[in-house]
C-alpha cells in the first residue's frame, strides 16, 4: 500500500511539474501604475502682419504726391507713382498721378498711356476730364510736331527756258565757234538752230548770212540775207544785210542769179 501511494505521489508531482513549465502565469498585480504625464507644446506665438498691397500703394502714392509738390523732385516721384499702380492697379489716382508727372517731364508717350488707363480703373470719376484733357494736349503736339507726309523724291526739273533764251544761247555759242575757234560749220549749225527757235530776230538770219558767205555757200546766204530784211530788227542790220547782197551782186527784191553753191 505504501508502494501504491507513493506511485501516485509521484504522479501527481510530475504532473504539477509539467503543467508549471508550459502553462503557468504569474497573477496580475491589483492594480497598474499611471503614465507619466506628456509634455505640453506652446504654439508659437503669432507673426506680426505686415501691411497690405492696397496699404503699401496708398502710402507710396501719399509719398509720390509729397515730391511732386516740391520743385526739383518731380522725377523722384515717378517710380513711387509707378510701384503704386504696380501693387493696386484698380484705382485711377495713381494711374492720374503717374500721368501727370510724366506729361510734366515731357515723356508724351508714357504719360498718354498711364492717362488711358484712367479710363479702365474705378476711382475718382472727376479725374477722368482731367486725363482726357491732357490726351487731347499731347494729341495737339504731336500732330504740331509731325512734319507734313512728303511723296517720292522727284528729280529736279531744270528750269526752263523760252525758245527766245535758247536762240539767244545757241546765236552766242555760234558766234565763239565762228570768231574764236573758227569752226565754220558748227557756227553755222548753231546760228540756223537759233533762226528755227526765233525766227524774227534779224540779228541771227544775218550772223548765218555772213557764214555762209565766207564758207562759199552763196545761195544760202543771199537767203538768209533777204530773211534779214523782212524782220524787224532795225536799220543797222538791215543796212549790213543790203551790203552783202550788193557784194553777191543782187538787189533787195530782184531775183538772184545763182552762184556757186
Amino acid at each position: 500500500m505504501r508502494t501504491a501511494l507513493g506511485f501516485l505521489i509521484a504522479a501527481l508531482t510530475a504532473t504539477g511539474c509539467a503543467g508549471s513549465n508550459s502553462s503557468y502565469r504569474a497573477p496580475a498585480p491589483a492594480y497598474a501604475p499611471a503614465p507619466a504625464p506628456a509634455a505640453r507644446v506652446t504654439p508659437p506665438p503669432p507673426m506680426p502682419r505686415g501691411p497690405s498691397p492696397a496699404e503699401r500703394a496708398a502710402a507710396l502714392n501719399h509719398e509720390g504726391e509729397a515730391l511732386a509738390r516740391k520743385p526739383g523732385t518731380i522725377s523722384r516721384s515717378v517710380a513711387l507713382f509707378a510701384d503704386a499702380t504696380k501693387l493696386d492697379p484698380s484705382l485711377s489716382r495713381y494711374w492720374f498721378n503717374l500721368c501727370f508727372v510724366q506729361h510734366k517731364l515731357g515723356r508724351f508717350v508714357a504719360a498718354k498711356r498711364a492717362c488711358n488707363q484712367v479710363f479702365r480703373a474705378r476711382g475718382d470719376a472727376a479725374l477722368r476730364p482731367r486725363a482726357k484733357a491732357i490726351i487731347a494736349d499731347i494729341d495737339q503736339r504731336a500732330h504740331r510736331a509731325t512734319p507734313p507726309r512728303v511723296g517720292p523724291k522727284r528729280r529736279a526739273q531744270p528750269p526752263r527756258v523760252s525758245p527766245r533764251e535758247r536762240a539767244a544761247k545757241l546765236n552766242a555759242k555760234g558766234k565763239d565757234f565762228w570768231l574764236m575757234r573758227k569752226d565754220l560749220n558748227r557756227a553755222a549749225k548753231h546760228f540756223a538752230d537759233a533762226t528755227k527757235l526765233d525766227p524774227h530776230e534779224g540779228r541771227y538770219w544775218f550772223n548765218l548770212c555772213a557764214v555762209q558767205r565766207q564758207m562759199g555757200r552763196l545761195v544760202n546766204a543771199e537767203r538768209s540775207c533777204r530773211q534779214v530784211l523782212k524782220t524787224n530788227s532795225g536799220a543797222a542790220v538791215h543796212r549790213r544785210a543790203k551790203v552783202i547782197l550788193d557784194e553777191l551782186g543782187a538787189r533787195p527784191g530782184s531775183p538772184r542769179r545763182p552762184r556757186g553753191r
